[in-house]
């Protein structure tokens, strides 16, 4: 399942509390790469729930949450595990490329948490 957190952020809570990743595509409306991209996000979050938390993150409407982000390219991907940050960075929208992403062994090096995780699990 793919969340918004302008109406899901219990159900991101929750999954995130189980234990699931942190999988955070941030977007925007006007790019078309995003637009492409979104379809197989969201098929790729409907085959893989048990595998993480999956959220489609407008950067225009949410931009207190990005602010920590290089937001030159996109789409922007964040894997974070409850170890840390694993991923963060643009690549080449490809579901193989994502669920190989998803699977990579824990954190590798250092990278900087952008925080979105705190601003997802904030009380409203």
């Amino acid at each position: 399942m793919l969340y918004y957190p302008e109406k899901d952020q219990p159900a991101i809570v929750a999954a995130l509390n189980h234990g699931l990743p942190l999988i955070v595509c941030m977007c925007a409306a006007w790019c078309n790469n995003c637009e492409e991209w979104r379809a197989v996000f969201e098929e790729a979050a409907r085959e893989n729930s048990h595998t993480g938390c999956f959220v489609w993150l407008d950067i225009d409407e949410h931009f207190d949450m990005v602010t920590e982000v290089d937001l030159e390219t996109l789409p922007v991907l964040l894997i974070h595990h409850r170890e840390g940050v694993a991923f963060l960075g643009t690549f080449r929208p490809d579901k193989s490329t994502l669920l190989a992403l998803i699977r990579g062994s824990g954190v590798s090096g250092r990278i900087d948490d952008p925080g979105i995780r705190d601003f997802l699990t904030e009380p409203l």
